[in-house]
């Protein structure tokens, strides 16, 4: 009896350590504005897990406004994790976060910079505001990170003074936005294929078992 009930056991087993693998999509897309007089339809900024962390996708939006994005704002559950610097992201496609002379393109560090009006944000990107490299209507930005994933995201920024927000995201160009209510909620984990064969091999295990079970 022990040695057939092992192989089912076993494959159990690794089926437990096996587990499941997350891939969470977040959306911000209800960006509002809280400075500013310009009217612009909502941005929208996607974060997708990855293997070794997340992409993140910022879209422009086309107006009759003809503004540019200086500044684009996002939060991470505390702590930052040891590691994360401006190094930690990788340019993938889109207008390339160059700063505004002579600040670099990208910021990173717990409340390292203020919204306008709002709280303090954790990570920015940030645009030429005239000339070449600007993050004009009808683009977008599109970044890889390591070490971080979409979840940590879910962050509100710090209050400073109740002006506005907090928003878990914020831009900046003629007028500022934020998103203030919760996103798109991340997907439901997805299983990794190794899971999937794992699973199938412990059903056909136990059934293998069963019928050996039966003949004794």
């Amino acid at each position: 009896m022990r040695k057939i009930l092992l192989p089912v056991v076993f494959s159990l087993g690794v089926l437990i350590l096996g587990g499941t693998a997350r891939a969470d999509t977040i959306v911000f897309q209800d960006y509002t504005k809280f400075a500013g007089t310009p009217e612009l339809p909502t941005f929208s900024a996607t974060i997708e897990d990855t293997t070794t962390g997340v992409t993140i996708t910022m879209d422009h939006p086309v107006s009759t406004d003809s503004d540019i994005v200086f500044s684009w704002f996002f939060n991470i559950v505390p702590p930052i994790p040891a590691g994360l610097s401006a190094s930690s992201f990788a340019f993938v496609s889109g207008v390339e976060a160059t700063g505004q002379n002579p600040t670099p393109g990208i910021h990173v560090g717990e409340d390292i910079q203020q919204a306008d009006g709002d709280g303090k944000f954790d990570i920015v990107f940030t645009w030429p505001n005239s000339g070449t490299g600007e993050f004009l209507e009808g683009l977008n930005s599109i970044y890889t990170v390591t070490g971080i994933q979409a979840a940590d995201f879910l962050a509100l920024s710090t209050t400073v003074g109740g002006q506005h927000g907090p928003y878990y995201s914020a831009v900046e160009q003629s007028a500022w936005w934020g998103q203030g209510t919760n996103p798109t909620p991340p997907t439901p984990p997805i299983p990794e294929p190794s899971t999937l064969i794992l699973l199938g091999s412990g059903i056909a295990g136990m059934g293998i078992a069963s019928r050996r079970f039966l003949k004794r």
